[in-house]
């Protein structure tokens, strides 16, 4: 392809992109002057309808067709076979086309959830309702998420809107006609979104963001809005074009440009858009020094503010071109790591300087470059500030690419929730599933906030004061891992039901969603009848109204309730009678974690053989049947305290609720690969609850080391050296014992032949379960197909009597 023909393409791309033909011409440099007549044209034929026919022409040209095919019906006879086969398929062929001209386009009314983190809601006929991955929303629907919370919405063409914490969007208009034509037309009231839109191929399809002040209008781009209460609006531009529109003017945003839009509708000239995230050192005036870099904070803005020296802040704003730097948004940081980043395009590329939408960049040998940015690239920038006030780029990372149409297949449009299983709420008065102990808030953690400082934190401090507890209380449980969102929902539901908020974090830590929490507990609360009460004589010493009050009065700043309150009494059921409440447990698949049975399954030297003795065929008794031998701890099994402590419970004694448990998976297969001696550590766990969440009470934690695909290799799976010395991964002892006496687990499973490492010959993991009364699970397969988080794991065992263990079918409930 000549150099003309790719500049050509490359034009035409920023064309779909959305760029005026304007400002595609005024940038020909003199060399590609010849393209403009060709450009003009294009952009002519764009803006052209699709040809369409209408219902009338369609019958017209059928007729039209057919009308000689019937006068010459006869000469049909003459022709052979084959011609006229293939005439009246022509027919066929094009009746077939004329239906489909006929055919009424089908338009989709829903998006899909995706990526729920934390409390979302929609409102649906009048009520807010939780929901959950997977979830559809419909037009005219609501959805908020509540502080730390997110949610993504997919609609069917594969563009995206994700809603960040404390975000309200109305799904005014919501329609997608055959997977081409997006119409989407949002109203944001509060809080972030950003967009992913794929470029348009129809001039009917629109997708539009209105705010209070103004409304962005785009046709295929990448872009983000926030609302800060309603006073102005935020539009900032990663790919694309959008356009900005208020009472008062429009303006165009291109890759890397943010504007504002307050309140009386004025727009600011395009600027370019940075965010950091750093301490406070400096304020004076209306200049904030924020991680050494010097930012204007505007006196309406500065008013609302209580941060102050020393605080670690997140900052959203704008470079003007004179290179001033002003903030638009300030929050609280995630973390104590200082971050600066801003997006623009290439400028220009120097061996030690970029220039990046007018903003000079050094460049080094620690520069980390990804991909293979050109001039005209949009890149996001990670800088750090240098002695002499310049910037110097840590990172350079190219933007993503646009986003493209998602295949009619992957997205099947449905005006029904998927077949999701489910298992209801009972109120049977044997418990199904043991209530998770009882947590309670810990002020630890490495989250801004939990560090030992007298700095308190704004959102904690609102929720204190809004439910009426200690701010130490509501930051324990942030600092546990919950986000405020979470706390917030939680206490709601504690002052609505009487359940103590410890027992509703419980029921999370157990891995329940907040969707299935909320209906457990309502189908508990089973309002009492409503009896007229006899009209007796009072007793003379009849307490005080006020004292008779006090006992069944909510205590503050503890967390609970009084047990002797009668509501509660009748609320908490399960909780306060030993009774529990049974999950719901969504899942979209079933995962099968045991190994198939059979005489050559690897075995440990000397243990019974795995023998099947035919006892009765088809053809001598009419039916089939054989005896079988193994023993109790081959092929995937679990081993029961019997096994080893002198007393400890059989196979038999497990009750059935302990054989349906929340799963954690840890993977180390990329250390086991060069080391089939490693064994699980404490650094580990640190390294994956900092990933994820701290272990909850009463899971069941599997170590994911990949050994199972040796499984069909005996020799292998056992790792047996010239020396006849076995090699597979486990727990070490301080680990497992770790996680059973502190992290209270119910039990520990682990895919190769043991829970310890092989060159543990002393049965250590295996001694510390049993000693604390907890189950074992060995040989397991497919750990890889689980969600480190989520899963739910049934054992279906042997109740061998007097067992020590028990081959066992184990499944796994998963949502993805």
């Amino acid at each position: 392809m000549s150099e003309l023909d790719t500049a050509l393409q490359e034009y035409l791309q920023r064309m779909e992109e959305g760029a005026p033909l304007e400002e595609i011409l005024s940038s020909l440099p003199p060399q590609h002057a010849e393209l403009a007549p060709l450009l003009q044209t294009a952009s002519t034929l764009r803006h052209f309808p699709h040809p369409s026919l209408s219902p009338h022409r369609a019958r017209e040209q059928r007729e039209r067709v057919l009308r000689p095919l019937r006068r010459w019906e006869w000469q049909f006879l003459n022709f052979r076979l084959q011609p006229a086969i293939a005439i009246m398929a022509a027919i066929l062929l094009m009746a077939f086309a004329a239906l489909m001209l006929l055919r009424p386009t089908t338009t989709v009314h829903t998006a899909t959830l995706l990526e729920v983190q934390g409390v979302v809601e929609v409102l649906r006929n009048g009520e807010w309702q939780l929901v959950s991955t997977g979830e559809k929303v419909q037009e005219g629907e609501q959805v908020r998420t509540r502080a730390d919370s997110s949610v993504v919405l997919l609609y069917p063409d594969g563009s995206r809107t994700s809603l960040s914490a404390e975000t309200s969007v109305n799904l005014v208009k919501l329609g997608v006609q055959g997977n081409e034509v997006l119409q989407v037309r949002l109203e944001q009231t509060s809080g972030e979104t950003r967009h992913s839109v794929v470029p348009f191929r129809n001039a009917s399809a629109f997708f539009e963001v209105n705010t209070p002040t103004g409304k962005a209008i785009v046709h295929g781009t990448i872009f983000s809005v926030l609302v800060d209460d309603q006073i102005f609006s935020r539009v900032a531009v990663e790919r694309g074009v959008v356009q900005v529109v208020s009472p008062k003017e429009d303006v165009k945003l291109t890759a890397g440009q943010v504007t504002v839009v307050n309140e009386n509708g004025d727009v600011d000239d395009p600027a370019v858009d940075f965010h950091i995230q750093g301490q406070i050192s400096a304020i004076e005036g209306d200049q904030w020094t924020i991680a050494g870099l010097s930012i204007t904070v505007p006196p309406d803005l500065a008013a609302t503010l209580s941060f102050q020296i020393g605080d670690w802040v997140r900052v959203w704003g704008r470079i003007l071109p004179d290179g001033t730097r002003i903030a638009d948004r300030f929050d609280y940081a995630v973390n104590d790591k200082e971050k600066l980043r801003f997006t623009g395009v290439v400028e220009s590329m120097g061996t030690d300087q970029w220039i990046i939408s007018g903003v000079p960049v050094k460049v080094d040998s620690e520069t980390e470059i990804e991909g293979t940015p050109q001039v005209g690239d949009v890149v996001h920038v990670a800088f750090v500030i240098l002695e002499d006030g310049s910037w110097l780029a840590k990172e350079i990372e190219m933007v993503e690419e646009e986003p493209q149409p998602t295949p009619t297949s992957e997205i099947t449009p449905s005006a029904e929730p998927s077949g999701t299983p489910e298992l209801t709420p009972t109120l049977e008065a044997t418990p199904t599933l043991e209530m998770p102990p009882t947590v309670e808030p810990t002020a630890e953690g490495n989250r801004a906030g939990c560090e030992a400082t007298d700095k308190q934190h704004p959102e904690g401090l609102r929720l204190a004061e809004r439910h009426g507890v200690p701010y130490e209380e509501i930051m324990g449980w942030f600092c546990k891992g919950y986000g405020f969102g979470e706390i917030d929902l939680a206490y709601e539901m504690s002052a609505q039901s009487g359940i103590p908020v410890t027992d509703i974090f419980a029921l999370r830590e157990s891995g329940m969603g907040w969707g299935n929490i909320k209906k457990s507990i309502e189908a508990t609360a089973t309002p009492e009848p409503k009896v007229k009460p006899e009209k007796t004589p009072k007793p003379k010493n009849t307490p005080p109204r006020k004292e008779a009050k006090a006992l069944t009065g909510r205590k503050r700043g503890n967390s609970g309730y009084n047990t002797q309150q009668s509501g509660a009494s009748r609320l908490l059921g399960a909780f306060l009678r030993g009774k529990a409440i049974m999950p719901i447990l969504k899942f979209s698949r079933m995962v099968e974690l045991s190994h198939p049975i059979h005489p050559e399954i690897p075995q440990w030297q000397g243990d019974p053989p795995v023998t099947f003795t035919p006892h009765a065929n088809l053809s001598t008794a009419g039916y089939f049947l054989r005896a079988f031998s193994m023993s109790e701890h081959s092929a995937t099994h679990m081993n029961a305290p019997l096994s080893f402590v002198a007393g400890g419970r059989g196979v038999d004694e497990i009750p059935a609720r302990q054989l349906l448990l929340p799963a954690v998976v840890i993977s180390i297969t990329e250390k086991t690969r060069s080391n089939p001696d490693y064994a699980l550590s404490l650094e580990d766990i640190t390294r994956w609850e900092q990933h994820h969440r701290e272990i909850p009470a009463g899971a069941l934690v599997l170590l994911h080391t990949g050994w199972s695909e040796f499984w069909n290799d005996p020799q292998r799976y056992y790792g047996w050296d010239e020396q006849n010395v076995p090699h597979f991964p486990g727990f070490t002892r301080e680990c497992a014992c770790f996680l059973i006496t502190q992290r209270k687990a119910t039990g520990l499973g682990c895919d190769t032949p043991g829970v310890e490492p092989a060159w543990d010959i002393h049965f250590s993991v295996n001694r510390c379960i049993a000693q604390h009364d907890g189950l074992a699970l060995e040989n397991l397969t497919n750990l890889h197909e689980l969600p480190p988080t989520g899963a739910w794991v049934f054992i279906g065992r042997l109740a061998l009597a007097g067992g020590s263990g028990s081959p066992a079918c184990i499944l796994a409930l998963s949502p993805s």
